[in-house]
């Protein structure tokens, strides 16, 4: 039986860093004048991550979920509210509301 390769999961924690990358610029080139420098810049950068990445974008679009419920497991109190913060509102059960009784 082998074992896994470590340098494949850093492989591909390193390509769905990359694909948030991407999108990271997508969002800032859309926030920018279209004749700006920056703009410029941030065009420049997306071609580039596209044309290394992009083959593989649609695979680590498939893991960022799983990637981000590992992120918020190494944060403290693994990505839950701090002690003392009270407890979660209850969930609304499904269905209509009951109607209330009127008192007798």
């Amino acid at each position: 039986m082998s074992t896994p390769n470590p340098k494949a999961g850093l492989e591909a924690a390193g390509r769905i860093s990359a694909t948030i990358a991407i999108k990271q610029l997508v969002d800032a080139m859309s926030k920018m004048p279209i004749d700006s420098e920056e703009y410029k810049a941030l065009t420049s950068a997306h071609k580039t991550l596209v044309g290394a990445f992009g083959a593989t974008q649609e695979k680590s679009n498939e893991l960022i979920p799983a990637e981000l419920s590992q992120l918020m497991q190494g944060m403290p109190g693994g990505g839950m509210a701090p002690p003392g913060a009270g407890p979660m509102p209850p969930k609304p059960a499904g269905g209509p509301m009951p109607m209330p009784v009127p008192a007798a």
